[in-house]
Order: structure tokens, then C-alpha cells, then sequence
């Protein structure tokens, strides 16, 4: 593989070998820091308790996960302890293996160089929040399970439409005042809530 590196090998064949630059793009799949996370947890564990089924906690996750890595400081990210780390080297290092004299990667390198910490990572609210925030994230998410469980289908039809899926119509909403009202409170709580996560008030 020319540079160890996918997309170099696909334009160099593409160009035949000519000469080519490619521009550097800003990293758009980055994680959420570990103070994120935390917050997550806390919304979710509402969301589970209230009734909220998983297929509305998923892309409420995501949705939710946008807005706060627009606005949250970086933060730590979340690292993988030694002992996980070599379980992961144990499971996959056969496949690294056979990437490596398949492509000429250095799949195997990169596998065994993975950052780890012999420190517990602390992933719950308690550690990055305030006794203030936590409840205000309790309420938040109370109050977003009651929209989201009165009318399962509006916000998450909208949301489809929103990103161009083709969505059956037994899944359309209908746009009618109450789901309208529905949809524009959630957008509101997901904002809020994504207010209180991404600002942190403890350091652990």
C-alpha cells in the first residue's frame, strides 16, 4: 500500500502515478472526551428507566452527541487500560498480521503502540459534575422521555427527513400541530441538555 496510507494508494492509481496534493481536512470523527461520556451516562440511564425504547436512544444519542462535541472543550479521551489493551492485541493481531503482508500496512504496529493507562478511568457524572448539573440533567431528560414516549414515531420521523432518509409512510409524521409542538420541544431539550454536558464544572 503506497504510504501505508488507503487513500494515498487509491489517488496514486487513479493518477497513474503522477504527482498529487492532497489537502488536509479537519478531523470530523473524533470521540467525546470522558466528560462527555459521563454526562451521556446519566441522560441514558434516565432515558432506559423512563421507558424510552432503544431505537429513540440511539439517534437521540447521536443527535445528542453532535451538539456537544460543537460546543464542549476537548477534554480528556477515554483510554483503554493495559489489560484491555492486550486482550484487544490477543484477538486481533492475526489480522493485523495478514493486513500487513497483504497491503504492506503496519496494522500490527499500530495495534501494539495503542495508548493505555494503568489508572482507573472514572466514567460517571459525579466526577465532572456538580450536584446542580446532575439534577438539572435528571430533569432535562424526565421531561424529554415524557415528548419523546407521548408520540414515539414525530421526532424520529423528522429526524430521517431531516437527513434525506426515505422513510415508509407508516413512519411519516404527519405535521400536524401537536406533532410539530412535539418535535420543537425535544430539539429544545436536546439543546439544553447539550448546554449543561458540555461545560464540565468539576475537574477529576
Amino acid at each position: 500500500m503506497i504510504g501505508h496510507d488507503a487513500v494515498d494508494d487509491f489517488f496514486t492509481t487513479v493518477f497513474g502515478g503522477d504527482n498529487f496534493t492532497l489537502n488536509k481536512l479537519p478531523t470530523t470523527n473524533e470521540s467525546l472526551s470522558v466528560e462527555s461520556l459521563a454526562g451521556f451516562r446519566k441522560v441514558h440511564k434516565v432515558l432506559n428507566e423512563a421507558g424510552v425504547p432503544r431505537f429513540l436512544r440511539m439517534p437521540v444519542g447521536r443527535s445528542l452527541g453532535i451538539r456537544v462535541f460543537q460546543t464542549a472543550p476537548k477534554g480528556s479521551k477515554l483510554i483503554l487500560s493495559t489489560k484491555m489493551a492486550a486482550k484487544l492485541v490477543d484477538v486481533y493481531s492475526n489480522d493485523a498480521k495478514m493486513l500487513d503482508a497483504r497491503f504492506n500496512t503496519q496494522m500490527l504496529k499500530a495495534l501494539e503502540n495503542i495508548t493505555t493507562t494503568d489508572s482507573a478511568v472514572k466514567v460517571i457524572a459525579p466526577a465532572y459534575f456538580d450536584s446542580q448539573q446532575i439534577a438539572a440533567m435528571g430533569d432535562l431528560s424526565r421531561k424529554l422521555a415524557r415528548y419523546l414516549t407521548a408520540d414515539p414515531k414525530a421526532w424520529r420521523a423528522y429526524q430521517n427527513v431531516a437527513k434525506g432518509q426515505v422513510v415508509e409512510e407508516s413512519e411519516r409524521y404527519t405535521d400536524s400541530p401537536e406533532q410539530k409542538s412535539n418535535i420543537t420541544a425535544v430539539e429544545a431539550l436536546l439543546d439544553d441538555l447539550a448546554a449543561v454536558i458540555a461545560v464540565p464544572s468539576l475537574q477529576n
